[in-house]
């Protein structure tokens, strides 16, 4: 199973959420870029405190793409943070989420996929089993389109992987 963290940063501190490291990807390239190597028919669990309009928009883009999505929304923080550990495949969201980050060093998912938006990405790993199954990325910033939008026409954009950083975490 594929998990997003979808951490709706723009929803709880929408100041904040646009200009600064918590910003999040838009539903398109999430769907094209971030999960741009799924395939149809792929699942994809998008796990969010807000199951709202925009949050939607993440599952409209999969769907797009003939991925499935669904949304997870728990009562409790403890069990979004226990779903996302148990993550099989990959986990992937905001470099921010300090879950994202906890669930991908205790679970025993294959890939976590931890990104920033608006500039370089700080974290490295130096333990060897860390270097191998995080991926830290950096995106530029597109704006949430919440209303249905045609599918992007272009090739998906590989992003730069973040090799050296100036903060080291073991």
């Amino acid at each position: 199973s594929h998990s997003q963290h979808f951490r709706n940063f723009l929803t709880e501190m929408p100041r904040r959420a646009v200009k600064s490291q918590y910003s999040e990807l838009s539903p398109n390239q999430t769907a094209y870029q971030l999960f741009g190597h799924l395939e149809k028919g792929d699942k994809v669990a998008i796990v969010t405190r807000f199951n709202n309009k925009l949050a939607q928009s993440y599952v409209d883009a999969f769907e797009r793409r003939g991925i499935h999505a669904r949304i997870i929304v728990q009562t409790r923080d403890v069990d979004d943070f226990c779903f996302l550990m148990k993550t099989q495949k990959e986990l992937a969201g905001s470099a921010a989420s300090t879950f994202l980050l906890w669930a991908g060093l205790l679970g025993n998912m294959t890939t976590v996929r931890a990104y920033t938006v608006h500039g370089a990405n700080t974290l490295k790993w130096t333990h060897p089993e860390l270097k191998d199954k995080f991926i830290f990325e950096t995106y530029s910033y597109e704006a949430p389109v919440t209303a249905p939008v045609q599918a992007p026409t272009l090739a998906p954009i590989v992003p730069e992987r973040i090799v050296e950083g100036t903060q080291e975490n073991n």
